[in-house]
């Protein structure tokens, strides 16, 4: 391996076949502890893919999230939601912003958030059901539900949402697929819209984040205007088209496993597992790839020496030491107990909304299978358009059909 040329090495993010299914190429990857890659552009990487080293890994000091010379010079090829928030601090300023947001997620607005969260998938299905095949998937649930959610969340009028969702969508491109420019420019109109709205807050405070943070803002002098706004913007961005793809990609993974779904449909006791399984198999992401950090000194993954100055790619799939001989990685299945994986990352970094996910999740996967028993898409799986030039990755649209009784 060491040997090898940067050229001769396995090439990432790998297609995953309509956009949904994971790799077969990069799930073979997984044969081996660490596994040299390289970034399609050339950079070389290491890629770990066992939970045990990447969670030992995540809580080093030495494994960061900023690469010497700053985020913006990363030859990863990242968006401002990468580079300009949350996901470019390390150490104590980055525990310190992240205090900040905690409250909002915490157990008593998450169970005040819950039978909002499953009235608005209702709603949505109504509206589905009330309009009659074809629907797509993108428009008429996977994108909506959680700019509603996150909008609530924010305390953000639910009627700027349309406009929120497409500054979000632009600020997740990737500067190697999309225009790097238009992201840039859509981050800071959506910073200043999210300005424009604190200022309102501290004028009529309510129980939201943009509340917190507008006195936090005001009572912490060190704390800045732009940081919070920041702040706000990368709640908004990551709490949006994360879910949605993920809604997108399990629906349809579920539905090329008619089985599967009609498991979920008759049993709804199925779904805190399935959200799990379909976390693991269907990351939002527009290939296959993982979670990226740097090293600051030599570290030892498996017997692989990895030197300081080197990325680390953890695979969101990333398998136990037990369950490493599992042929059968690729497949849904919504009844597996054992689903480790690294969606929502781990140590410092871990998703600070990963519960908040979950719920939405569970409140799609537990309605849609029962309300629509005869869903299926209405084009064939190939025929599925991935958005490649998204770093969340997703679908263009996904056509869905299902049988209507007079």
């Amino acid at each position: 391996m060491d040997v090898q040329t940067t050229v001769d090495l396995p090439a990432v993010p790998m297609p995953r076949p309509y956009g949904a299914a994971p790799s077969p190429e990069f799930l073979a990857l997984h044969e081996h502890p660490v596994v040299r890659v390289r970034k399609r552009a050339g950079h070389p990487m290491w890629l770990v893919t066992r939970i045990e080293d990447a969670k030992r890994l995540l809580t080093d000091p030495s494994v960061v999230v900023t690469p010497p010379g700053g985020a913006r010079q990363s030859r990863y090829g990242l968006s401002p939601l990468v580079t300009q928030s949350l996901f470019a601090l390390d150490g104590p300023g980055h525990a310190k912003l992240r205090r900040l947001v905690t409250p909002a997620f915490s157990v008593r607005r998450l169970a005040r958030l819950r039978p909002r969260i499953e009235r608005m998938v209702d709603d949505l299905i109504d509206r589905m059901l009330a309009e009659g095949p074809p629907a797509d998937l993108r428009a008429s649930l996977s994108s909506v539900l959680p700019v509603w959610v996150i909008c609530d969340l924010l305390g953000v009028p639910r009627a700027d949402g349309p406009q929120l969702s497409r500054w979000t969508d632009s600020a997740l491109m990737s500067s190697d697929e999309g225009d790097g420019d238009r992201a840039w420019r859509d981050w800071r109109a959506l910073s200043d819209h999210l300005g424009v709205l604190l200022a309102a807050k501290r004028a009529e405070p309510g129980e939201d984040l943009l509340s917190d943070l507008v006195a936090a803002l005001d009572a912490d002098p060190e704390l800045t205007e732009q940081q919070v706004i920041a702040l706000a913007a990368t709640m908004m961005v990551a709490g949006h088209e994360t879910t949605a793809v993920v809604i997108e990609y399990a629906t349809v993974g579920l539905l090329h496993h008619p089985g599967e779904f009609a498991r979920l449909a008759a049993d709804p006791a199925l779904v805190p597992a399935a959200v799990e399984e379909i976390l693991r198999l269907y990351p939002p992401t527009a290939g296959d790839v993982g979670t990226v950090r740097f090293t600051t000194a030599d570290l030892e993954v498996a017997g692989v020496l990895i030197p300081a100055g080197s990325t680390l790619m953890f695979s969101f799939r990333a398998l136990s030491y037990a369950n490493e001989g599992d042929q059968d990685l690729g497949r849904l299945d919504i009844r597996r107990t054992d689903t480790p994986h690294l969606v929502f990352s781990h140590g410092p970094h871990h998703c600070v909304g990963a519960a908040l996910a979950r719920l939405e999740l569970t409140a799609v996967f537990e309605r849609v299978p029962a309300r629509l028993p005869g869903l299926r898409l209405a084009v064939p799986a190939g025929h599925l358009r991935p958005r490649l030039h998204v770093v969340s990755g997703g679908l263009e649209e996904v056509p869905l059909t299902w049988d209507t009784t007079a």
